[in-house]
């Protein structure tokens, strides 16, 4: 797992409060997503960008809704059959 999605459920001033996790990022590649590097607006130079976007081209976005189970001594995380992904970067 390389990165969690969520949602802000409820905002009390400057706080967020609390969050509802709405899906995983995953794939087989870290170093882009220890580095900030996965997905988001701030990719970075072009050069650096273009790398990380080669480098992680086969991670995937997965709706909470379609994660079956995670095993956090593994670690792996388990998909529903017909779990619908998508690349992190796609809209």
């Amino acid at each position: 797992m390389l990165e969690v999605t969520a949602r802000a459920t409820a905002r009390t001033g400057l706080e967020v409060r609390p969050l509802q996790v709405t899906g995983l990022v995953h794939g087989r590649r870290r170093l882009g997503a220890e580095l900030g590097y996965t997905s988001g607006a701030e990719r970075g130079p072009l050069l650096i960008a273009s790398s990380f976007r080669a480098w992680h081209r086969s991670d995937r976005r997965t709706p909470i809704a379609d994660v079956s189970h995670i095993d956090w001594g593994e670690p792996a995380v388990f998909l529903s059959p017909g779990a619908r992904m998508t690349h992190p970067q796609a809209r």
